[in-house]
């Protein structure tokens, strides 16, 4: 049997559900397309991108993690919670640290 899974995110006391009818509205992590994209700008300056590019193999690998982990917690740490349902769905719920 294959599970289906139904992306459920919460934030700020709000839920959406994936599978809902949503007025073409998109959001990644809870956010709109354009708040996602001011906060991933905010993070990835290019300033940080070029000197990144420009550092050794170990170091591009500390820096790489170190910009994940800004963008983690510039998107209030999301994380994701399964739950498989008694009919065999799986619930996936986005939480986030709001505080």
């Amino acid at each position: 049997m294959t599970a289906r899974k139904e992306v459920t995110s919460r934030c700020a006391g709000r839920e959406v559900t994936a599978n809902q009818q949503r007025s073409s509205d998109h959001l990644i992590h809870g956010l709109s397309v354009d708040r996602y994209r001011q906060i991933y700008g905010a993070v990835l300056q290019p300033s940080v991108l070029s000197a990144l590019s420009s550092s050794k193999p170990t170091d591009y690998v500390c820096g790489v993690l170190e910009l994940k982990r800004r963008l983690w917690e510039a998107l209030s740490r999301p994380q994701l919670q399964e739950r498989l349902m008694e009919d065999g769905r799986v619930e996936v719920t986005e939480m986030f640290d709001l505080t």
